[in-house]
């Protein structure tokens, strides 16, 4: 498929995506979680890290949404949009991971999945910060993928400006960084290393 004709298509599978999203937005009221992160967002900038800073959840999010909720209010179709914009914009790196990866099909086919998803048309239209977690987390890894295939500062640097804040959104960005780092090591690392089996009290070698 020619890149235009990706293009365009690419471009319809996140209109569709997009709408899915809206569809019904501000059907239901708040529920809990929703109501405080809005008292969150409400707070000083200095009581949102406080408050941050005993809970297990970073605060990126909350920091975005608090601006958000100024400009915008805390109408539900007002605080839940923000949610909704962050899971269709990760449409397209998912688009670039797959076309990077395998073809331009295969980004397709997965920009399609991802765009019908229920899973994650639900967490899109929720003031919680999943949305904003997949987006950083496919950023991270698109740029993961080109720092591997091609290397350069720029990419190096988007990659890490990603993974610190999908660091700051969500507690389990750890796990995905962890992921890369020993994907990483176990590409790159010499064929001869023995790892120790601490637990079992021996070594194996490793075939990465």
């Amino acid at each position: 498929m020619r890149s235009q004709q990706s293009a365009l298509l690419v471009s319809v599978i996140i209109a569709l995506g997009l709408l899915l999203r809206l569809a019904n937005l501000s059907s239901e009221s708040l529920w809990r979680d929703e109501i405080s992160s809005v008292e969150i967002a409400c707070l000083p900038l200095q009581a949102i890290f406080d408050n941050r800073a005993s809970d297990v959840h970073p605060p990126f999010y909350y920091l975005i949404l608090h601006y958000w909720v100024a400009a915008w209010g805390t109408s539900e179709f007002a605080v839940r949009l923000l949610s909704v914009l962050f899971g269709s914009v990760a449409l397209w790196p998912m688009y670039k991971i797959g076309s990077l990866l395998f073809n331009r099909n295969v980004g397709i086919l997965a920009t399609l999945m991802l765009a019908l998803a229920e899973f994650h048309v639900s967490y899109s239209q929720e003031t919680k910060g999943y949305s904003l977690m997949l987006l950083l987390t496919v950023l991270s890894f698109y740029f993961f993928i080109r720092l591997i295939k091609e290397g350069g500062y720029r990419v190096a640097g988007n990659y890490l400006l990603a993974s610190v804040l999908l660091l700051y959104t969500h507690a389990y960005g750890h796990f995905l960084v962890i992921s890369q780092s020993a994907f990483f090591f176990c590409s790159f690392c010499p064929k001869a290393i023995v790892w120790p089996v601490w637990a079992n009290g021996f070594s194996f070698r490793s075939y990465c």
